[in-house]
């Protein structure tokens, strides 16, 4: 079965298609707006005009830099419905790090322009034109009401981008009918339908999840309510959310927003992905948030997430493959390992998922490799099929001439301490011993390190190095994985290691 058949709808006609199915249906929440499909269409086809009014054509290339997602959605949809090439940016220095500056244009919006737009970002972009989208466009201005017959399926596509722990950032493109074809796909995967309100996460358009789950949603013919996030637990409630999807990070700030008292309805299917929280966490939010709870892993590369966990009220660590067949732990060579050993995780690839890097073969080479995807993480199996992430392939500690990840430790002192969250590195003081460092991003406690030598117990942890962080530095493509090459660095920079 091909899933990218060439005859299935572009997206701009799977959105022209709820328009005069079911027009009236809620497509899109913003605060007190509303649109409908009937509305969203129209308020896409106001932009499209407007973009080809000021010379974008088909086949072009277009850099979006807009904060507002509302926003940057609508101008999205009217890009891809013309046929341009897009990808989403959050800072402008991600021009010259993506290597952007060959795009035709730079669109961003006037009422964003003297917050995103200052003198010194001017050296940045030099040869790309902007164009300044006008106030006209906001939200709530009057769209024409027509509807434009569906356009023919552009071949281009849009980009993403991953960065993970590395800081370099690896392109990923795909063309307009197989994007399309991944959200039909990834909505069915997900439950999404026609009753469908999402509740979105707070992530930006220029992230993964931020693009993949809306286009989801839409495909199904859903609706998605884009959320404050100072307020996102009132309006989940407000509007009745049937689904959200948050990385780790997202649930402790609906969880500090929530009270059990307050309309929870308890009964939405929260999502997490991208990172771990305790059993402590989990349960608190089963209890305070929704009874409904799964974990995916995933990645950028890969369409739709390979593993899921739904939680039972135990275990938040043993995903259970999708497909048996996908997920391997094998060693460096690429031989099977015996269940219970740790090895190399890698991914089976399909034809839903990416298969390379744009313009990176050195990158492309070293993640996808004889049909598989090396996420670059360690796992053990079950025999049952179930895997366990136990870090990440260049996490692997080295103390007193032992090797051991860092994820699975770094897992009990989180539940240990009831949440805090930690980061683990091995390193050589300035007396040239072997240390363990417990970087904790909390208040300085003297319980801490009791509490630390509890779970870190043995010769291997004889020299612990208690570092606190009022925030750990974070990667900025949505997922805020944590930077450790950066905490190695400010501790370093103190004079507390080599």
């Amino acid at each position: 079965m091909n899933l990218l058949a060439n005859d299935s709808p572009s997206f701009y006609q799977l959105l022209i298609s709820h328009a005069h199915e079911e027009g009236d249906r809620p497509a899109l929440i913003y605060g007190d707006g509303y649109l409908s499909y009937q509305l969203l269409v129209q308020h896409v086809e106001a932009r499209r005009h407007w973009l080809a009014d000021v010379g974008v054509q088909p086949g072009r290339s277009v850099v979006v830099w807009i904060s507002n997602k509302v926003q940057a959605w609508l101008m999205l949809l009217a890009l891809r419905a013309i046929g341009v090439s897009t990808i989403c940016i959050s800072q402008v220095q991600q021009i010259k790090a993506l290597e952007l500056e060959g795009y035709d244009h730079l669109l961003i919006l006037e009422q964003e322009k003297k917050q995103n737009y200052p003198a010194a970002a001017q050296t940045l972009i030099r040869t790309l034109p902007v164009l300044v989208a006008p106030q006209r466009y906001g939200f709530h201005a009057p769209p024409p009401a027509i509807i434009s017959a569906p356009v023919p399926r552009p071949s281009i596509g849009h980009t993403l981008y991953t960065s993970g722990t590395t800081g370099v950032y690896k392109k990923l493109l795909r063309d307009e009918s197989a994007d399309t074809a991944v959200a039909v796909h990834r909505a069915a995967w997900f439950g999404y339908n026609r009753d469908t309100v999402f509740g979105d996460g707070g992530l930006g358009t220029w992230t993964a999840i931020g693009y993949k789950q809306p286009l989801a949603v839409w495909a199904a013919g859903g609706c998605v309510v884009f959320t404050v996030s100072g307020q996102r637990w009132k309006d989940f409630c407000r509007y009745k959310i049937s689904h959200t999807y948050l990385i780790p990070t997202g649930v402790t700030e609906l969880l500090a927003q929530a009270h059990r008292h307050d309309g929870a309805h308890q009964d939405f299917q929260l999502v997490i992905g991208a990172g771990f929280l305790s059993e402590i966490q989990t349960r608190d939010a089963q209890q305070r948030l929704t009874r409904f709870i799964t974990f995916t892993y995933g990645s950028t590369e890969l369409n739709p997430p390979p593993m899921r966990l739904q939680f039972q009220g135990e275990d938040v660590y043993w995903y259970t493959p999708s497909d048996p067949v996908r997920t391997e732990v094998v060693d460096e060579h690429g031989a099977y390992l015996p269940f219970g050993q740790e090895g190399i995780l890698r991914i089976r690839l399909t034809e839903l998922d990416y298969q390379a890097y744009y313009g990176d073969p050195q990158a492309s080479l070293e993640m996808f490799r004889a049909g598989f995807f090396y996420p670059g993480d360690m796992a053990i199996a079950r025999p049952n099929g179930d895997i366990r992430i136990t870090g990440r392939t260049s996490d692997v500690l080295v103390i007193k001439g032992q090797k051991f990840t860092a994820v699975v430790h770094e897992q009990k002192l989180q539940q240990h301490l009831r949440g805090i969250e930690v980061c683990l590195l091995s390193a050589i003081d300035v007396h040239g011993h072997e240390v363990v460092v417990v970087a904790l991003q909390a208040s300085p406690s003297a319980e801490h390190l009791t509490a630390i030598r509890e779970v870190l117990a043995g010769p291997l942890f004889d020299h612990l190095k208690l570092v606190y962080f009022s925030r750990f530095p974070r990667n900025d493509t949505g997922t805020n994985k944590i930077k450790r090459s950066e905490i190695r660095a400010a501790i370093r920079a103190k004079g507390l290691i080599q």
